[in-house]
């Protein structure tokens, strides 16, 4: 039996933060980019210093914006929730996203509690379920199989 998703047209998006420098989102949009997600934050601290620039512009050319943040597994799960979420909110148009792609030499299962309170609180405060963004490899490093009701 055929996959019914694999009928469904594929919609293209791209990933931006400050390494790829200033965006030309007429230009994303002109080559068919339809959606993008703009790094907001990185662990309890950081705001990446292009994001406001690159919100407006996504928006200006008329793409779907989600915001992520770079999780750190060895920062305060809360600290990050209340600095992504003050600094993307509930803006965009698409859900926002926690990239996990490192554990920081912590174990997995410190990976896994700390990941699991900063999406409650994420979902909390926008009332939403995020994303999850991650490598396959690293993801099932991790033997991380209780996160089924979020999105990867």
């Amino acid at each position: 039996m055929q996959d019914p998703m694999s009928s469904l047209p594929l919609a293209h998006g791209i990933d931006v933060s400050k390494s790829q420098g200033t965006v030309s989102w007429s230009a994303v949009k002109e080559a068919g980019y339809l959606f993008t997600f703009i790094k907001a934050t990185d662990g309890e601290t950081y705001v990446d210093p292009t994001f406001a620039q690159n919100w407006s512009g996504a928006a200006a050319a008329g793409l779907l914006r989600g915001a992520y943040h770079f999780f750190r597994a060895e920062d305060s799960p809360q600290a990050q929730a209340e600095l992504f979420w003050q600094t993307a909110g509930g803006n965009g148009e698409l859900p926002l996203v926690i990239d996990v792609e490192e554990s920081m030499d912590q174990t997995a299962s410190t990976v896994i509690s700390n990941l699991t309170q900063l999406l409650e609180q994420l979902q909390q405060l926008s009332g939403h379920r995020p994303m999850i963004y991650t490598d396959p490899g690293f993801w099932n490093g991790l033997g991380a199989s209780n996160f089924g009701d979020y999105p990867l």
